[in-house]
């Protein structure tokens, strides 16, 4: 489990640095931009998935889904790799 764990952690904090940087760097630089709207590609499933869930209606249907739908994939992400960090060293173990 501590693998587990620690490669959860280890995905969870490259994401949010990743958002965060985009983010700040983005409002800059256009071009920065542009690839930061390539990287939240990643999170559209989620981000869609909370639109469909949710009754959003005006303004809440552009902003909401994005604000509940990325933390919501970053984790469901870092879980992912958490676990496959976790199953490949279970069968290299064997």
């Amino acid at each position: 489990m501590r693998i587990f764990f620690k490669y959860f952690g280890m995905a969870l904090v490259v994401q949010v640095l990743l958002v965060v940087a985009g983010v700040t760097v983005g409002s800059v630089s256009s071009s920065v931009d542009a690839l930061f709207e390539r990287y939240l590609k990643l999170y559209e499933p989620f981000i869609v998935l909370i639109l469909r869930s949710g009754n959003y209606r005006g303004e809440a249907a552009m902003i909401d889904p994005v604000i509940k739908g990325v933390p919501l994939g970053i984790f469901l992400y870092s879980v992912l790799v958490g676990a496959l960090a976790f199953a490949i060293t279970k069968l290299k173990a064997r």
